[in-house]
């Protein structure tokens, strides 16, 4: 996928890595039958997708933590200290625009050029 203007390539590799190393899990299956969706795992806002928490999926905050549990409230996650993180399913506000991450890059076509990433 094409790196999204607004995302910078290294924080877009970090967490294309992650949604691979997720969907490919049993963890994704576990979510899914938990009642988790994809803009609950992947959205984000479409002009401020890490600036604005309140709508940002779980699997923006991963950040090549360990997921070690899924419950239908929460992402449990194991940081690289050891220290485990309780991750909250996503309840932006009424109205808010939220998008799937891989819809970032349509978005950001419409305003700037969009630039490949090195898959490193």
């Amino acid at each position: 996928m094409l790196c999204p203007a607004n995302v910078s390539a290294s924080r877009w590799r970090i967490l294309t890595k992650d949604a691979a190393q997720f969907v490919s899990s049993d963890w994704a299956i576990r979510a899914a039958e938990s009642g988790w969706d994809a803009v609950s795992l992947f959205g984000c806002h479409p002009r401020f997708p890490l600036e604005r928490f309140d709508c940002r999926g779980v699997l923006w905050g991963i950040d090549g933590a360990e997921i070690i549990g899924v419950t239908a409230a929460e992402i449990i996650i194991r940081l690289k200290t050891g220290s485990r993180l309780a991750c909250h399913r996503l309840s932006a506000a009424p109205g808010e625009p939220i998008i799937l991450a891989w819809q970032l890059a349509i978005v950001s076509a419409e305003d700037h050029d969009q630039r490949p990433i090195d898959a490193a």
